[in-house]
């Protein structure tokens, strides 16, 4: 309501001790202008020469900032050019405000969101007349920098958009309680537990058995060392060739294999063994 409501008395007011010096300016700019327009344009084409400048000497005491600029400096940024023209405006008998706000300039195509940065704050003006507001902008149209409206292109739009994600992310943390916070770490802590037992659990059950200590392998050579011992230091590929029963050989190579070479089924093996020594 407040941006579309008739003008209030403060749209009009003018610095203190200077109301005359704005007075007599504006009226030596608008004489030879009857519409309000015309004589809006007349203020703003007396503010075009000036530069754009964020480089501004300090203002001496007691003398008004934009009083200063019009009439010394003639130099400075949008603020100074957008007070320039509300103040005149008002001394020339229009009610005016002076609007900060930001230019959106920036467009993401990948996720139809205009982008706005603090490079892109800004300062204009809006002015009452034929019964509403009109809004201008008297600073130079060549002083801001990228001021033309463009569209990033494929790689900077993904990567706003990656940048977007990561600052929603940390906002929503940011407005968790210290409960939830604390929740949350506490779930996360159990489920990496979770995780490392149950890569833990795989790990000892993909694990090949120690077979230096095989128990098949052991209870096997003890029952053939009732009859056939294996001499100190004899491979069980030697022992094996000595034995006379076949199937008793093949069982000692095929351990020596999976010893050796982890070659063949630990579990078929210790069936094969197990079968052996029960039917002996």
């Amino acid at each position: 309501a407040r941006l579309i409501a008739t003008p209030h008395p403060t749209d009009r007011d003018l610095p203190h001790r200077w109301t005359d010096h704005y007075t007599d300016l504006a009226a030596r700019l608008t004489a030879a202008h009857q519409t309000p327009r015309a004589r809006i344009a007349a203020i703003e084409a007396h503010l075009r020469p000036f530069t754009y400048t964020l480089d501004l000497p300090v203002t001496p005491p007691r003398v008004d900032p934009t009083w200063w600029f019009l009439t010394t400096t003639k130099a400075g940024h949008c603020e100074y050019f957008a007070s320039a023209l509300t103040l005149l405006a008002r001394a020339a008998g229009h009610p005016a405000r002076l609007v900060a706000g930001y230019r959106v300039i920036e467009h993401n195509p990948l996720g139809d969101y205009a982008l706005v940065r603090a490079r892109d704050a800004h300062a204009w003006v809006e002015i009452w007349y034929d019964g509403a507001w009109h809004t201008h902008d008297p600073t130079p149209p060549g002083a801001l920098s990228e001021d033309t409206r463009r569209t990033l292109g494929p790689l900077a739009a993904r990567w706003d958009l990656v940048k977007r994600a990561f600052a929603r992310a940390f906002e929503r943390l940011a407005d968790l309680s210290a409960l939830e916070v604390l929740a949350a770490l506490t779930l996360i802590v159990l489920l990496l537990l979770l995780l490392r037992a149950i890569r833990a659990r795989r790990a000892r059950a993909a694990a090949p058995p120690d077979l230096d200590h095989w128990p098949p392998l052991l209870r096997l050579e003890a029952h053939l060392a009732r009859r056939h011992p294996r001499p100190a230091h004899q491979t069980l590929e030697r022992y094996a060739d000595a034995l006379p029963d076949p199937d008793a050989a093949a069982l000692i190579r095929a351990a020596a294999a999976l010893r050796y070479g982890r070659i063949g089924d630990p579990d078929a093996l210790a069936d094969r063994i197990d079968r052996w020594l029960t039917a002996r």
